[in-house]
């Protein structure tokens, strides 16, 4: 209880990201030294496949974002918010598959993306020639639409 009550101590008083790794070193690996590392390697969660079958699935809030990410909507829907997820690894591919169903993906104005994606009877949106913030994560979104349809929006965050 003491070791934990002094380096509780020391996490409060920290006042960069360095100070804190040093204090989480010799911890199993956490949250806090995977965002904290300055060794500049990625730990992305592991992969996750969202699935709406006569369904829907939604995925918001504050998350971790995996290095790929398949979405499947079959007669379904879906929704894909990473406005204020936790990127987990720079690069991001989003395989985005839709039939009879619909996806919406939201992104952050920040972000830099790539969408290769195709509608048959059905829509893939581009969102145009916007660019994202140099340094910042960037997200490619592969997939297709059979009578369907994936949205790709950029949208602000609400204060």
């Amino acid at each position: 209880m003491a070791e934990y009550e002094e380096r509780l101590a020391k996490v409060y008083s920290a006042e960069t990201y360095d100070e804190l790794s040093k204090l989480s070193a010799d911890l199993p690996y956490t949250t806090t030294t995977a965002l904290c590392r300055t060794d500049g390697k990625a730990h992305p969660a592991p992969s996750t496949l969202l699935l709406a079958i006569m369904s829907g699935f939604e995925r918001r809030g504050r998350w971790n974002i995996p290095k790929r990410l398949t979405a499947f909507t079959l007669f379904g829907g879906g929704v894909i918010d990473l406005r204020y997820a936790d990127f987990t690894s720079p690069e991001v591919e989003i395989n985005s598959y839709s039939i009879f169903g619909g996806q919406t993906i939201l992104l952050p104005p920040e972000v830099n993306v790539d969408v290769h994606g195709v509608g048959v009877m059905g829509a893939f949106d581009h969102p145009g020639d916007e660019k994202g913030t140099p340094g910042a994560p960037h997200v490619t979104v592969r997939g297709f639409s059979l009578w369907g349809s994936v949205g790709i929006k950029r949208k602000k965050r609400k204060r």
